[in-house]
C-alpha cells in the first residue's frame, strides 16, 4: 500500500501539448503565413508588371493597324467603308459597325475616337476583346471589360488620346506636369466614381517608382513613364523628380507618354 504522502508519478501522454510540440506548431504556422504573403508579394509583382506587358501590346496593335490602313484606330476618317456605320457618334454599331474620325493623325481627347480606337482595332482583329465603341454615360466615362478592354489588374483600364503640350489649361493638359511634348499617351486607371474617368489610382508610390526605375528614368514627372499631377496624383510624388516612396496607399496612375 502507497505511503499517503508519496506523489503520484505524471502521466507524459496527457491531452495538451508540450513547450517542444507547441514550437513545432508556431514553426508550421510561420511558414505557412510567411508563404502566403511571399506568394501574394509574387502575384502583385506580376500585375504590376503586366501594365508594361499591355502596353506594349496597344502600341504594337496600332502600329500593324496604321501599317495596314495608313491611319491611327479611331482617328481613321474611312472606318465605315470597311466594317459599315454605326447610327451616330454615341451609339454602339451592329456587328462591326463604327464611327468615322477627322483624321488629323490624333485620337482626340473627349470624343468618340477615344472608345472607337479599341473598336477598331477590335474590327481588325488586332486585339482580343469585345468593347461597346462608345462611352458609359458621360463623354469619357467608362468600365473596363465594356468600354475599354479589361487588364491584368482586377477594374483596371487604359485611355488613349493625345495630349497637346500647347493648350494650356484644358483636359487633359492640365492633368500633367509641364512637358514640351507629350503626343499620345497610354494612361492607366481605376473608374473614379467622382469623375465618371478611369482617373483612380492603383499602384503605390513604390510600385510605381519600381516599374518607372526599371522601364524608363524613375521620374515621375520626366521621361515616358509619368504620373498624373496633383490634379489626381497628389500622394504620389513630392514633385516631378521623385515618388513619395513613404506612403504605403495606392496613389499613383502610371501614364506612357509617346507611345504613337
Amino acid at each position: 500500500m502507497p505511503h499517503p504522502f508519496t506523489p503520484h508519478s505524471h502521466n507524459s501522454s496527457r491531452g495538451g501539448f508540450s513547450l517542444i510540440e507547441m514550437a513545432i506548431v508556431l514553426v508550421v504556422i510561420g511558414l505557412i503565413t510567411g508563404g502566403i504573403i511571399a506568394g501574394q508579394s509574387i502575384i502583385r509583382a506580376a500585375e504590376v508588371n503586366s501594365i508594361v506587358a499591355e502596353k506594349n501590346r496597344y502600341t504594337s496593335a496600332t502600329a500593324a493597324f496604321k501599317q495596314q490602313y495608313g491611319a491611327l484606330p479611331g482617328d481613321f476618317d474611312e472606318a465605315t467603308r470597311y466594317w459599315g456605320a454605326a447610327a451616330s457618334d454615341s451609339t454602339a454599331g451592329t456587328g462591326t459597325q463604327t464611327r468615322n474620325g477627322d483624321g488629323n493623325g490624333r485620337i482626340d481627347y473627349d470624343t468618340n475616337e477615344m472608345f472607337r480606337y479599341w473598336e477598331q482595332l477590335q474590327n481588325a482583329g488586332l486585339l482580343d476583346s469585345d468593347v461597346s465603341g462608345i462611352a458609359n454615360n458621360s463623354s469619357v466615362d467608362a468600365f473596363p471589360g465594356e468600354h475599354v478592354p479589361a487588364t491584368g489588374i482586377d477594374g483596371v483600364g487604359a485611355y488613349v488620346y493625345y495630349v497637346d503640350a500647347e493648350a494650356g489649361n484644358v483636359a487633359p493638359t492640365n492633368f500633367y506636369f509641364p512637358f514640351e511634348h507629350f503626343g499620345h499617351v497610354i494612361a492607366f486607371g481605376r473608374r473614379d466614381t467622382n469623375a465618371n474617368a478611369l482617373v483612380a489610382e492603383f499602384l503605390t508610390p513604390n510600385e510605381m517608382y519600381k516599374l518607372d526605375a526599371k522601364h524608363d528614368d524613375g521620374t515621375p514627372g520626366y521621361g515616358d513613364i509619368m504620373t498624373f499631377d496633383d490634379t489626381y496624383n497628389a500622394n504620389c510624388h513630392n514633385d516631378r523628380n521623385s515618388y513619395t516612396r513613404s506612403f504605403n496607399g495606392e496613389a499613383c496612375n502610371p501614364i506612357f507618354r509617346g507611345v504613337f
